[in-house]
């Protein structure tokens, strides 16, 4: 089994974690219906709730803290088997419920998704092992098109974000290491409530930022300089090689994939049983 450590996280100095497990308000997630489960988390990946996979491979890692799970129904920690681990209540959206994360939890504060249901540590530990050796407020993992084809020999469709210097895929892992985070989660928040007025989000995100893009000369470098000019925060994208990454449980045919790549043991050993 792989030994993880990191310099100056120990028994008294650990790293937070936050598993956004919420739903958002209006219908019941399609995919929970699908499913026959309650909450999206509770969608079985193998047999187990894709929640205490994420829980599980979060507390693999030696200097991960508490653990805290986030959702807006206490009792999906006992149906998910966490009893014992730290609840949050969910708010309006993911930033909403982030920004309470951070209150409750401080920095660091690492965030990630109950439908990150591949999760592994490795990927975890590469992604905060890179971005400490260029620390900045906020870090966000992505990964490459080129990686998601390399590993994926299965058909899957992603969404990509196509930059300057190449075309990438969240990978639903972020970073918060210090107090200025906060300024990125209200930014993020001002977004989210306007997520129904492309101009409106084109105004908050600024003139040149919005033209680097449509001439495509928009890079991460760029993005991660617009970050720092509107929110006072540095930030960073890391890049991980893992294809893998960026898949999370949205949809049916989400659900095909995950079961094909269990099926053809494509994942190492680090993912839970």
């Amino acid at each position: 089994m792989t030994a993880y450590s990191l310099p100056g996280f120990n028994a008294h100095h650990r790293i937070n974690a936050l598993v956004l497990a919420g739903t958002r308000q209006g219908p019941k997630d399609r995919l929970a219906i699908h499913g026959g489960v309650s909450h999206k988390a509770l969608l079985p990946i193998q047999g187990v709730p894709m929640v205490t996979r994420v829980v599980k491979t979060l507390a693999s890692l030696p200097y991960i803290g508490t653990i805290s799970i986030c959702s807006e129904d206490p009792s999906l920690l006992q149906k998910a088997e966490l009893e014992g681990y730290d609840f949050i209540t969910a708010h309006s959206g993911p930033s909403a419920s982030v920004l309470a994360g951070l209150h409750r939890l401080g920095t660091p504060l690492l965030v990630t998704t109950a439908d990150h249901a591949l999760l592994q540590a490795d990927w975890v530990h590469n992604f905060i092992t890179l971005q400490q050796k260029n620390p900045t407020d906020i870090a966000a993992a992505i990964t490459s098109r080129e990686h998601i084809l390399k590993d994926l020999p299965f058909e899957t469709q992603r969404t990509y974000l196509k930059l300057a210097d190449g075309q990438f895929s969240g990978c639903n892992l972020f970073m918060l290491n210090t107090e200025k985070a906060l300024s990125v989660v209200r930014f993020w928040q001002k977004l989210e409530a306007e997520r129904k007025n492309p101009l409106k989000m084109a105004q908050l995100l600024g003139f040149r930022t919005l033209v680097l893009y449509l001439v495509k000369r928009l890079n991460r470098k760029a993005i991660c300089q617009a970050i720092q000019r509107l929110t006072g925060a540095t930030a960073q994208l890391t890049v991980l090689d893992t294809g893998f990454a960026a898949i999370d449980m949205d949809k049916p045919a989400d659900l095909e994939l995950a079961d094909k790549i269990f099926k053809n043991n494509l994942l190492n050993p680090s993912l839970p049983a």
